[in-house]
C-alpha cells in the first residue's frame, strides 16, 4: 500500500424512531461548520492524498419538527403549544 493511495471512506448510520428538532440556531451552527472545514490553506499537491468519503444514511419511523415563527424566538423547543404563536 502506498502512503498516498486513494483511501475510501463509507459511514452507515442507521437510525430508527428518531425525533428532531431543527432551529434557527442550528442551521447557522451547521454552516459555520462547513466554512470553517473549508477554511484555510490548501494543501500542496506533493502531500496530496485523494479521499472518497461516502455517507449512508437510513431513517425509519423519523419525526423532523421545523421550529419557525414570527420573530424566531423559540424559548421551550419541546412545548409545541407556545412555538405556535
Amino acid at each position: 500500500m502506498l502512503w498516498d493511495a486513494r483511501r475510501d471512506w463509507t459511514f452507515d448510520v442507521n437510525l430508527d424512531q428518531v425525533r428532531t428538532f431543527l432551529l434557527r440556531d442550528h442551521t447557522t451552527l451547521i454552516g459555520d461548520l462547513a466554512k470553517d472545514w473549508n477554511s484555510g490553506p490548501t494543501g500542496d499537491f506533493d502531500h496530496f492524498v485523494p479521499m472518497d468519503y461516502q455517507f449512508n444514511f437510513s431513517l425509519t419511523n423519523f419525526e423532523i419538527k421545523l421550529y419557525l415563527n414570527d420573530f424566531n424566538i423559540i424559548n421551550q423547543p419541546l412545548t409545541l403549544d407556545e412555538n405556535g404563536q
